[in-house]
């Protein structure tokens, strides 16, 4: 049985249910809870800035940027036009940019389950920022970045090396910088399934296994 309580679902297991329905309709309940549809991820804008030896904005406040109206000089992603967001698929998810100065070594990202342009207000922090030149490297916390927007200023960054959004977890996994070209991969992952539905699956199996031995008793 289902129970739900708020936003907190509560499994409980009848094994007298189980005994008579078995492991089939306990992994169709819990295959019932799991498969909640996934939205939709897109990478929807980067700014470059040369970064300092610990990540923050050496270069304010000039920096790039493959957002539409900004004022910022453009950098390209992908060979795409300005304002282009990429969908961004489970597993590793590579890209390519150029059109920055040489030494523009940080990129400070921005993700959204919505497919259209850019929408954030002018000087938000950025997601997930990392730097460096052939690995990907976290700013340390407190960190001052850069933000969208022409002239937008810096704000102190939190230290993250991943950003959650929605079901899937956002990790840059490489990073190679050629003057003012290079690579980037966005490596994005499953939140893992509650305990919950792995123990009702496991408890499934259990019972099975013992109708089983009882029958060939």
């Amino acid at each position: 049985m289902l129970a739900e309580s708020g936003t907190t679902f509560r499994l409980e297991v009848d094994m007298r249910a189980m005994r008579l329905f078995g492991v089939g309709a306990v992994l169709a309940v819990s295959g019932a809870v799991a498969s909640t549809a996934s939205a939709a991820i897109y990478l929807s804008g980067v700014v470059w800035y040369g970064a300092t030896p610990t990540g923050g904005t050496g270069t304010e406040p000039a920096e790039f940027d493959n957002i539409v109206g900004t004022g910022n000089l453009p950098g390209t992603i992908n060979g795409a036009a300005r304002g282009t967001t990429f969908l961004l698929a489970e597993g590793a998810n590579v890209f390519t940019y150029s059109g920055v100065f040489g030494g523009y070594n940080a990129l400070s990202m921005y993700f959204s389950t919505d497919a259209g342009p850019f929408n954030r207000a002018f000087g938000s922090a950025p997601d997930l920022v990392v730097y460096g030149s052939n690995a990907p490297l976290t700013p340390l916390a407190g960190s001052q970045v850069q933000t969208n927007g022409q002239f937008s200023g810096t704000v102190a960054y939190a230290g993250n090396s991943s950003f959650t959004i929605d079901d899937r977890v956002i990790t840059v996994t490489a990073l190679n910088v050629d003057g003012g070209a290079g690579t980037f991969t966005l490596t994005v992952t499953p939140i893992p399934a509650p305990a919950g539905v792995g123990a009702l699956a496991a408890a499934g199996l259990i019972a099975a296994r013992r109708r089983r031995a009882a029958a060939s008793a």
